[in-house]
């Protein structure tokens, strides 16, 4: 019986390991989604509000994974994070993509 439930917590751990594993995005194309922002500026003279931001065709990310855009004043703040532990890929207005503990 206490192997049972062993090999049973076992395949649950493992099964939950998985699901997560699948739910994290390791690889993002930040410098492109900034590209499509800075673009998006270039000929509105503007940043994409939010919900703009939302519809422009950015890829999605997993369940485990964080993206964040952000505007502050005349600038906007654009990461990405593998998971919520880090570090995150970050990008603005004038610098280009790079890793930054948030």
């Amino acid at each position: 019986m206490k192997i049972k439930l062993l090999v049973i917590f076992i395949l649950l751990i493992g099964l939950g390991a998985l699901l997560i594993h699948k739910n994290i995005t390791l690889e993002y194309p930040t410098e492109q989604v900034c590209a499509k922002i800075r673009e998006f500026n270039s000929k509105h003279k503007r940043l994409p509000t939010l919900e703009e931001f939302n519809t422009m065709d950015i890829p999605e990310i997993g369940l485990f994974s964080i993206r964040r855009y952000k505007l502050i004043d005349d600038d906007f703040i654009f990461y990405f994070c593998s998971t919520i532990l880090g570090p995150c890929e970050v990008c603005s207005l004038n610098e280009e993509a790079h890793f930054e503990e948030i």
